[in-house]
């Protein structure tokens, strides 16, 4: 019986996940723990909860069109923090 109704519940929501690989598939991944990613010399902060949220952000700020070695922090839902990387002036 609660089978049946945790079953009946995933279905009615239907939401996706997706992995950390997904968010960025070209980029290597630092830390699977801490949700931390590489891709073209820039560090993106992903954290470990709504990664599809993540990779949306991502795409619609184009934040993958930064250029200069800086990290990308993402970990929060109402804050974006972008800080300039080890080499940057």
């Amino acid at each position: 019986m609660v089978s049946a109704i945790f079953l009946v519940g995933l279905l009615k929501n239907r939401d996706t996940y997706i992995c950390l690989a997904e968010v960025i598939p070209e980029a290597r991944i630092i830390s699977q723990e801490d949700g931390i990613i590489e891709y073209k010399g820039i560090q993106y902060i992903l954290g470990v909860n709504d990664l599809k949220r993540r990779k949306h952000l991502i795409e619609s700020l184009k934040l993958l069109d930064l250029e200069s070695p800086c990290i990308v922090d993402l970990r929060f839902n109402t804050q974006i923090i972008i800080k300039n990387g080890p080499g940057s002036q």
